[in-house]
């Protein structure tokens, strides 16, 4: 395992690279199967799970769980390696394809403009959309857009009971696809787009059955 000194000097240059081939538009074609994929932890383990929804009926596609030696120390401002272990492993494990990618992280509303969406959306060369319940910098203006350094980032959007999540590019698609798409694939009652929010409850579901056995 690298040390943690290692990890802080080498990820701020792997970013900067990464957010370089990061693409803020994308094609035409529908993004008709949508993958979103959440990880949970317990003990040394990574629990993933990725759900693949079709965008117009909300059919469930697909499910993959994986369970995963955690790789790395949780390490703040390092937590991208951590994540992206699991969840490209989860997804390598789908029979099915997915047009589009949805992940718990931000995409380019990130200080290096290179989140957990952008990493992984880069990887894997696809339309990749961040969706964070926390800011990590940024100051939201009048419209609800997120700027750093007076450059929108990311978008503020309001859900049920007034939760907050914050959405921004992960690659290959734009901020208002982005937003669109987001709207699109929440319920009503909900804050989180299904797909995700599905795979968050089967991710810790999936936790809690293993650890009880």
């Amino acid at each position: 395992m690298l040390p943690s000194s290692v990890i802080y000097y080498v990820l701020p240059r792997l970013q900067e690279m990464i957010a370089y081939r990061v693409v803020q538009s994308g094609e035409c074609t529908p993004l008709k199967n949508i993958c979103g994929i959440d990880v949970s932890y317990k003990d040394d383990f990574a629990f993933g799970t990725a759900v693949v929804m079709d965008s117009i009926s909300f059919d469930t596609m697909e499910v993959a769980e994986s369970v995963t030696p955690i790789k790395f120390p949780y390490i703040p401002g390092a937590f991208i390696l951590r994540e992206a272990t699991p969840i490209l492993y989860t997804m390598r494990l789908l029979r099915c394809d997915f047009d589009l990618l949805l992940l718990d992280g931000h995409g380019m509303l990130h200080p290096r403009k290179c989140g957990l969406a952008s990493f992984v959306g880069v990887l894997i060369n696809k339309p990749t959309i961040g969706i964070a319940k926390k800011l990590l910098c940024g100051e939201v203006n009048s419209e609800y857009f997120v700027e750093i350094d007076r450059t929108i980032c990311g978008y503020m959007h309001m859900g049920a009971s007034n939760k907050r999540i914050y959405i921004s590019v992960g690659n290959r698609i734009s901020l208002r696809d982005s937003i669109k798409l987001v709207s699109k694939l929440t319920r009503e009652g909900q804050s989180i787009p299904e797909p995700l929010r599905l795979a968050d409850l089967y991710s810790k579901h999936h936790c809690k059955l293993f650890c009880r056995n």
